[in-house]
């Protein structure tokens, strides 16, 4: 996302990086050349889960669906 000049990151969410044995996730949230990047990277390990991995998937989509309704805010 291009930001007008003169503006910049004033507050961002705080990224949540999970590992775990059935999934990972982590993100950046960063001002680059005069654009707001947002990087994610969500890694599905197992095509099926075992009930004893599903804790670690489960975060993994909490942190995902728990950044999409983050607020960031840009200012001057």
């Amino acid at each position: 996302l291009a930001l007008p000049k003169g503006y910049g990151l004033k507050s961002a969410p705080e990224v949540k990086a999970v590992q775990s044995p059935s999934a990972d996730f982590s993100a950046s949230l960063s001002v680059e050349n005069g654009a707001l990047v947002l990087k994610e990277r969500l890694a599905v390990k197992k095509k099926i889960v075992p009930a004893a991995d599903y804790a670690g998937l489960r975060d993994a989509v909490e942190a995902v669906n728990g950044l999409s309704k983050a607020l960031v805010v840009v200012g001057k």
